[in-house]
């Protein structure tokens, strides 16, 4: 199951840059999930009701995991400026 263990191992880790990483493979992972459920249907392995059932699954774990990915990106106040520039004057000009 990389999917949870993905998510376990980012919160794990030492930062959240390396977090959101994880997020970010753990959308990689779903999405071949979702490819190799679409196969399995195509092949008669699993019926289309029950690959809706749980495509519907797959997609709400895909929104949750978009959303934490959302929450974890910085958001800056617009009061604080992004870079303050000073300027150091040589030779007393």
């Amino acid at each position: 199951m990389p999917i949870p263990s993905n998510i376990a191992e980012g919160h794990a880790r030492q930062s959240t840059a390396e977090f959101r990483n994880f997020l970010s493979i753990v959308r990689r992972s779903l999405a071949e999930v979702e490819t190799q459920l679409l196969i399995a249907e195509r092949l008669g392995y699993i019926a289309k009701q029950r690959l809706e059932a749980i495509m519907s699954i797959q997609v709400e774990v895909n929104k949750m995991t978009n959303v934490l990915i959302s929450k974890l990106i910085p958001n800056p106040s617009p009061l604080v400026p992004k870079k303050i520039q000073t300027v150091t004057r040589i030779g007393g000009e």
